[in-house]
């Protein structure tokens, strides 16, 4: 597992590890966890004892607390980690506020959770294109659960239309807990989505150069930055053999600059990064 995943830092595979498989799952162990104890505070767990909620709580903050401290080493994994916290607590409390339909302390116990650690992560989160990403995914994930909610509602209305009541079954509650709750998250990221749009700050004109083709074991986020930096059109080569380079992107950026309308060739060696012109 070390050798494996852990050493390849600033990989795409080791960021996947580390905030989806590391973060993700200690992060859902610790959510679960703190809400059957909650379970037990109000008397409603089904288990007799808080001994599997502290199980999962305590795990769950180890491989959690272990894998944010590895994504601090890297900025891409670092920029990410408040938008994972955030979208997994989210959606735990959304959960919760559908079961509270039919049992009330048991959602609670879930909604408490989730909003405790989404809040912090969401403030945590820094205008630019993560938080538009983040935006985005969680306005669309709402949208989708919404339209479930509906096309749910709307079965059973029309089953009930005909006659057929006995088969729409029960669960009015969860599809109306359901909408409320999508449209609710929809709508509130749709406002800070437009909000952030208003304030950002018009885009500087990107001067570089026309194209740049990265070759060497350069870090995966090094052409898209390139891109954003320079305006550049950015094609990166990946040399297979060798492992990814600590690339500076933006001393990088700025000694592509001085290229401007050029089409360059960007070599990574032991000593650095080597800029050359090329012809089309």
């Amino acid at each position: 597992w070390p050798g494996a995943g852990i050493a390849r830092r600033g990989t795409r595979a080791w960021r996947v590890q580390v905030l989806v498989v590391g973060v993700g799952v200690g992060l859902g162990m610790t959510l679960l966890g703190a809400a059957r104890l909650l379970e037990h505070v109000a008397g409603v767990a089904r288990e007799p004892t808080p001994a599997v909620g502290i199980a999962l709580a305590l795990v769950g903050l180890l491989v959690w607390g272990y894998h944010a401290l590895l994504a601090r080493d890297d900025d891409a994994a670092r920029h990410g980690l408040p938008y994972l916290v955030a979208g997994m607590a989210l959606v735990f409390a959304c959960v919760g506020v559908v079961v509270a339909v039919d049992e009330p302390w048991r959602g609670l116990a879930m909604l408490l959770p989730g909003m405790a650690l989404w809040w912090p992560g969401w403030r945590a989160a820094r205008p630019g294109r993560g938080r538009r990403t983040y935006l985005a995914v969680m306005l669309g994930s709402a949208t989708l659960a919404a339209a479930g909610a509906l096309i749910w509602l709307a079965r059973m209305l029309l089953l009930h239309l005909v006659g057929e009541g006995a088969r729409a079954g029960s669960g009015l509650g969860e599809a109306v807990a359901t909408l409320g709750v999508a449209a609710l998250v929809a709508g509130s990221h749709a406002w800070w989505w437009r909000r952030d749009k208003a304030s950002a700050p018009p885009a500087p004109e990107a001067v570089g150069p026309r194209s740049a083709v990265l070759i060497g074991a350069f870090p995966d986020d090094a052409g898209p930055l390139l891109a954003e930096a320079t305006g550049a059109r950015v094609e990166t080569l990946t040399v297979l053999d060798e492992d990814p380079i600590t690339a500076d992107i933006g001393a990088l950026a700025e000694q592509l600059r001085a290229y401007p309308g050029d089409d360059v060739v960007v070599m990574a060696e032991p000593s650095g990064t080597r800029i050359m012109r090329i012809g089309r």
